[in-house]
């Protein structure tokens, strides 16, 4: 369960990662636009991204495509998650 303020940031249907509302948006926004900054090909097969985007890595396999500060993002969120939770 989250602490308030935060909420679940949903990057797939089963990542409970605590994070401000705003941050749950922004990965919604990522996920929609996900397709669109694919390549279609290259070293990574239909997951590779356009020229200046990165996977977001938010969990195990996660290859949507994003600037890479969102995932830098992701990875502080990841790190915190243990900190916003109840019952840690």
């Amino acid at each position: 369960m989250e602490i308030a303020p935060f909420v679940w940031r949903e990057a797939n249907y089963d990542d409970l990662v605590c994070v401000l509302p705003p941050a749950r948006a922004r990965v919604a926004e990522e996920n929609r636009l996900g397709g669109a900054r694919r390549a279609g090909g290259g070293s990574y097969g239909g997951d590779t991204c356009k020229p200046g985007f990165v996977w977001r890595d938010a969990f195990a396999n996660d290859h949507v495509c994003v600037p890479p500060a969102s995932r830098d993002m992701a990875g502080q969120e990841n790190h915190l998650a243990s900190v916003r939770r109840v019952g840690r």
